[in-house]
């Protein structure tokens, strides 16, 4: 999935982010002297998403000339100063180091992208000889398959209702003609239905699993327009799904030029979801430990810990055409219960510790 890395499509990115299982980061080898801030933001982002695997992949090692102020020119050295402070940011999110790749190949030329030559050209000289690692298409074979949730009750994240259901099934398994729950009309109402067709890269299937990323029809719905959802289950959950009107989250803050305050409006992505939200109440600033520091500060700074209160946009619940929100806590669901804080850039990442507080 190729993911724009411009704010402007933060929708775009965090949907994508949701349905990967690894990820590629791609850093430009002449930003030796200095590390891209959004890079850091996507690392904060897709570790809080749950990506433990991600392949770092530096371009532009051809480059040279009197138009670029730094050169890189095929250089080792610079390749290797860009893997230390890329292991070291890494580790300090949370990486595991052993699970970071990293590649040196330049596009231009096309040397270690699919083949380890210029333009599949094996008679040019190797300018990056002094490279022994894989290139960026067989570093796709060293990820491993992440461990799938089978024996739990179905959840699927829906990203988009059109033609048809699609998204990512989170656990369970789905089969055709299979009972399946979703919200409809009034949050109080929960519809029951039954799958009538499955599609893998719109290929017909009787079942799909845990990690697939499918579309899939239901019977009786014709009008998907008027439902909006983010998660569809079945029968077995039902006691314990909860729509959510507020959350107890702890958030860590990664953005040096905002403060967060209480009543800041702000969007919310989960998973697949995508919400406004309000900012209720600062509760406590705390270090990662969860140990209290300031009881009700007037503000959040970057790097600093807090226990916050989001209130899910009034409007969106009381219309209509609502949105129905559904959460579960950090510590049953790692995938829904992470969530990223937007403002036309990225602000914060958290869990969510509680539901309607």
């Amino acid at each position: 999935i190729d993911l724009p890395s411009n704010f402007h499509y933060a929708k775009n990115l965090m949907k994508g982010i949701s349905l990967a299982d690894a990820a590629v980061i791609l850093i430009s080898g002449k930003d030796q002297y200095y590390l891209n801030d959004h890079t850091k933001d996507y690392l904060f982002i897709i570790y809080s998403m749950g990506i433990r695997q991600i392949i770092i992949a530096v371009n532009k090692m051809d480059q040279t000339g009197e138009f670029y102020f730094y050169e890189t020119n095929y250089s080792e050295r610079i390749f290797l100063e860009i893997k230390k402070n890329m292991i070291d940011l890494c580790e300090k999110i949370g990486f595991i180091s052993d699970n970071i790749q990293f590649i040196a190949y330049s596009g231009l030329t096309g040397q270690n992208l699919v083949n380890r030559y210029e333009d599949e050209d094996s008679t040019k000289s190797n300018k990056m000889d002094w490279y022994k690692g894989k290139t960026l298409l067989e570093s796709f074979d060293e990820i491993k398959p992440p461990k799938r949730i089978l024996d739990e009750p179905l959840k699927i994240a829906i990203y988009t209702i059109k033609y048809a259901f699609e998204g990512k099934i989170l656990s369970g398994k789905l089969k055709t003609n299979m009972k399946i729950c979703l919200p409809i009309k009034r949050i109080d109402k929960i519809l029951e239905t039954e799958c009538e067709s499955i599609e893998i890269h719109n290929h017909p299937f009787n079942e799909a699993i845990a990690g697939d990323i499918i579309g899939f029809n239901l019977k009786r719905i014709k009008h998907k327009k008027y439902i909006k959802c983010n998660l569809v289950f079945n029968e077995n959950i039902l006691d314990c799904i909860k729509f959510a009107y507020n959350l107890r989250v702890k958030i860590l803050m990664i953005n040096e030029k905002i403060k967060l305050r209480i009543c800041s409006d702000l969007v919310l992505f989960s998973y697949t979801l995508y919400a406004p939200i309000k900012i209720a109440k600062i509760e406590y600033l705390v270090d990662e430990a969860n140990k209290i520091l300031e009881k009700e500060p007037e503000e959040i700074k970057n790097g600093e810990y807090a226990i916050i209160i989001i209130n899910l946009n009034e409007k969106c619940l009381s219309s209509e055409n609502r949105t129905y929100y559904i959460f579960e806590k950090y510590n049953k669901n790692s995938f829904l219960g992470s969530v990223v804080l937007f403002n036309g850039e990225f602000i914060a990442v958290g869990k969510i510790i509680d539901i309607n507080v």
